[in-house]
């Protein structure tokens, strides 16, 4: 019984690594605008992000996704992302952002794009 409690009281406790990415701020007006924070403790590089507009109708520039990558992000520092929209309808905005190592985060809004305008609520 006390080997058994011995040999449970040294094995290491492995915890899962924070992701030092954060979706904030999805925000409409012109287009969709979205950023993206490094929260971490060290340069974030070849950062992938998307926006995606689900529902409603919509058309050119972009269609329906937009996606690129952001070079490098600093600790602390956030960057802005943005796609034009234009369309008529209610959408669910998605926008994702991952690196490798990291499982790809995401956050989801609900907004009306009237023309290259959206609101989101």
């Amino acid at each position: 019984m006390i080997i058994l409690f011995m040999v449970i009281a040294f094995i290491p406790i492995m915890g899962t690594a924070k992701d030092p990415l954060q979706i904030e701020n999805i925000r409409g007006g012109w287009g969709v605008k979205a950023e993206i924070a490094n929260d971490g403790d060290f340069d974030l590089y070849n950062v992938s992000w998307s926006i995606r507009i689900d529902g409603g109708i919509i058309f050119l520039p972009y269609g329906r996704l937009m996606n690129n990558t952001i070079p490098r992000i600093i600790p602390g520092a956030t960057e802005r992302v943005r796609t034009p929209v234009f369309g008529f309808g209610k959408t669910i905005i998605t926008v994702s952002a991952w690196i490798s190592g990291y499982d790809p985060i995401k956050s989801r809004a609900v907004g009306y794009v009237l023309g290259p305008f959206v609101l989101i609520w």
